[in-house]
């Protein structure tokens, strides 16, 4: 496992307010760089309550060199006085169009568990379904006030960060049984589908997202073990759905590996390969690779503490699985060779 980089030293790297969860990594004209998912919490009485959440965007890590990223703060919007979709109206100078009722955005409150980010659109996983926001509705906004919305002047702030991200769709289960309890079997094989973590995949044809449940003991048995679910892609990176925005799954992978906090792809001429990555609260989790469902015997190495998602990376100097860590003090980007993941002699 090799250090790609540790966490920003702004507060970020010991924050018990920003937590990082999901990472995603872009070899792009769009973006060559780093995508990191972030939820916001604050304390209430003797419980964290999740109250926002942010992406990071920056470079990936280099040698020897300081690295930086950019908070990009996201939203939900709704709708102005006028009916219209407050973020159509940001601009950081002037003000918007109409009266602005609740102020035209909510916070975007969920843990943000995976990104994954294809072509024109980003993706996060909110344990009961897939968000979506596409970054070309990507606002630069007014700094100097720590809200949400439109200010007193006019203009549209977020949180003191330079850029917004709004939601532009969702994505729910069709068939009924919300995400149990982490310790819950589902109720049927095909229902109660959680979505912990999400990954991009381009190794398939056409590239896919990849889904992942977190489950503990008690979560899964061997008629019904942890699913990792292939969604086809479009070219331009959006869901393939059909004439009802209905997304049908092409493949279904089944794990019995419990504690799951993020997975990762590949599809090569033999068949698919699935990179888990497990935690084991404060001492070091696992990872692992899962030659075409062959559950019973993967390949496993020692993962770091407080690991979190992990991203395919098709680099040319050889695939590598990226992943992120969430422990304040530890939180680093790291990285292993898709090779260093497998029995020896496999492709």
């Amino acid at each position: 496992m090799t250090l790609g980089a540790w966490c920003f030293d702004n507060g970020d790297k010991s924050s018990q307010y920003w937590i990082p969860q999901g990472v995603a990594i872009s070899r792009t004209a769009q973006l060559d760089g780093v995508v990191l998912s972030w939820y916001h919490r604050h304390k209430s009485g003797t419980d964290w309550v999740t109250d926002g959440s942010r992406v990071t965007v920056g470079a990936r890590p280099k040698v020897d060199a300081k690295g930086a990223y950019q908070p990009v703060t996201l939203a939900v919007p709704t709708v102005t006085a006028a009916g219209k979709l407050s973020f159509q109206e940001v601009s950081p100078a002037n003000s918007p169009a109409g009266a602005v009722a609740a102020k035209g955005v909510d916070e975007a409150k969920q843990h943000q568990g995976g990104v994954a980010l294809a072509g024109n659109f980003l993706y996060t996983a909110d344990t009961s379904g897939l968000r979506v926001y596409d970054v070309r509705r990507t606002y630069r906004v007014a700094t100097g006030q720590n809200i949400l919305g439109v200010g007193d002047d006019g203009r549209f702030y977020a949180h003191n960060e330079k850029y917004a991200l709004f939601q532009t769709g969702m994505f729910r289960p069709e068939n009924a049984g919300a995400c149990p309890a982490w310790d819950v079997v589902p109720s049927a094989r095909n229902k109660d589908l959680c979505f912990s973590t999400v990954t991009y995949d381009p190794t398939t044809s056409p590239a896919s997202l990849l889904s992942a449940e977190y489950k503990t003991e008690g979560g899964v048995s061997s008629a019904k073990p942890m699913r990792v679910v292939r969604w086809p892609l479009n070219a331009d990176g959006s869901l393939k759905a059909d004439a009802s925005g209905r997304v049908t799954s092409t493949t279904v992978f089944g794990t019995n590996l419990t504690h799951v906090q993020g997975a990762a792809g590949y599809h090569g001429g033999t068949g698919d390969t699935l990179y888990y990555g497990t935690s084991n609260g404060g001492s070091p989790g696992g990872i692992y690779s899962d030659r075409d469902g062959d559950g019973n015997a993967p390949f496993h190495v020692v993962g770091p503490i407080g690991g979190e998602s992990l991203a395919f990376d098709p680099y040319s100097g050889g695939d590598r699985i990226w992943g992120i860590t969430e422990r304040p003090g530890q939180r680093m980007l790291y990285w292993i060779y898709r090779k260093e993941l497998q029995k020896p002699g496999m492709p």
